[in-house]
């Protein structure tokens, strides 16, 4: 049964990589030279978006072919540039300053390499984490503070952090990732005993999970992320939006078009999680979670799937009822609403607490909700209780 889930193990799918899980390994730096206005217009976002110059260089931009574009790594790339361009373009006059539409030179090439790789042309968490890092040091270990970024919505050593620490989150996933799948098999094979054993290893990649996110306080300061990043982060066409309606891609629709900003809710790891430990959120919250999947890459999507179609380890481990499989069971649980407790502390610190300062800014209409969209301490909130209700009575 797991051989249709390991089948996403393939290199040009970029859905699932050894040692790497949803994290594109060795990431491309720069497009070729066909391409060189995305390289430099990506590279110099943050510097033109102070001067106010950002969105008239954009104007006057090439329309570039996708098309030209080779390989996942090319094009993962490219829609990291492009997102990168696209955030600074919207954004880089606050929410008074907000364009009605994206450029043709802009909204073609983005919208279409978007339904290539099933993703939405909005800058999104795969596009921010998954291929968008390298080692300082290539010969130094991959670990955290061996991490930087290539490409970023506001500059210093915050918000590099706030990259590289999700990347490291994703890559410590990697061992739950490999024993969710083996997990199905052993189920499918009638195996507590290999169930057991997988349950175990998923238990410690979540601890370890955990531990890197108890490192975002350590070079993010608040003031950074809320007032810096977040506003690059945010989509249009959600409830309480400075652009409701939503954006017209010029060559695409004459109708505007919403996007969903970045959030969490777009990471495939956790999500993963949910459905291999068979965690069921309300049917809001589902629906919410399952329309996120739109903006991860098509092949994290398809896994996901996969997944939920497979043999169900929370029924297997009710069934059997066996006291060391339902008490390893219940501990992968508990590290989950852990890492989900963590996360709600680090929303109130960098989100709900600065929102109460009640500052002026460019950027006010985010507010206390996520850059999805989501009310963000109730649901958080919820889909931790869920989690939690999800364990088993031995």
């Amino acid at each position: 049964m797991s051989q249709e889930l390991l089948n996403y193990f393939d290199i040009e799918s970029c859905a699932i990589f050894h040692g790497y899980a949803f994290v594109i390994p060795d990431p491309m730096e720069y497009l070729p030279p066909y391409f060189d206005e995305w390289n430099v217009l990506a590279s110099k976002m943050m510097e033109l978006v102070k001067t106010k110059e950002f969105r008239a260089k954009v104007d006057q931009m090439s329309q570039l072919d996708h098309e030209k574009l080779n390989g996942f790594r090319e094009k993962h790339l490219a829609h990291l540039q492009l997102s990168i361009i696209g955030a600074g373009y919207v954004w880089q006059n606050g929410d008074h300053g907000v364009p009605h539409t994206i450029p043709k030179c802009l909204a073609i090439p983005w919208y279409r390499l978007s339904e290539n790789l099933g993703m939405k042309p909005v800058l999104s968490h795969a596009d921010l984490i998954l291929s968008n890092w390298k080692k300082k040091d290539a010969n130094k270990p991959l670990e955290l503070d061996n991490l930087t970024c290539l490409y970023n919505v506001a500059d210093g050593e915050g918000p590099v952090w706030f990259v590289t620490v999700t990347v490291q989150i994703e890559i410590e996933f990697y061992e739950a990732l490999i024993n969710v799948i083996h997990g199905v098999q052993a189920v499918a094979d009638n195996d507590v005993e290999r169930l057991i054993s997988c349950l175990y290893k998923i238990e410690e990649a979540e601890r370890k999970m955990v531990e890197v996110l108890k490192r975002t306080h350590e070079k993010l300061p608040p003031d950074c992320f809320y007032y810096r990043m977040r506003p690059f982060l945010a989509g249009w066409g959600t409830e309480g939006s400075a652009i409701p309606n939503g954006l017209i891609y010029e060559g695409i629709s004459d109708e505007p078009m919403k996007m969903i900003g970045g959030s969490a809710g777009q990471s495939s790891t956790i999500q993963t999680l949910d459905v291999g430990l068979g965690v069921e959120h309300s049917n809001d919250k589902q629906d919410f979670l399952e329309t996120m999947r739109n903006y991860m890459p098509k092949p994290h999507k398809e896994f996901i799937e996969e997944l939920k179609r497979s043999p169900s380890i929370r029924n297997f481990v009710k069934e059997k009822n066996v006291p060391r499989l339902t008490e390893v069971y219940n501990k992968c649980l508990k590290n989950l609403q852990q890492f989900r407790s963590f996360h709600i502390q680090v929303v109130c610190k960098y989100v709900v607490n600065k929102a109460k300062e009640e500052k002026t800014t460019d950027y006010s209409s985010l507010e206390k909700r996520g850059t999805g969209g989501s009310d963000l301490i109730p649901f958080l909130k919820e889909i931790r209780q869920t989690t939690t209700m999800a364990e088993i009575e031995s």
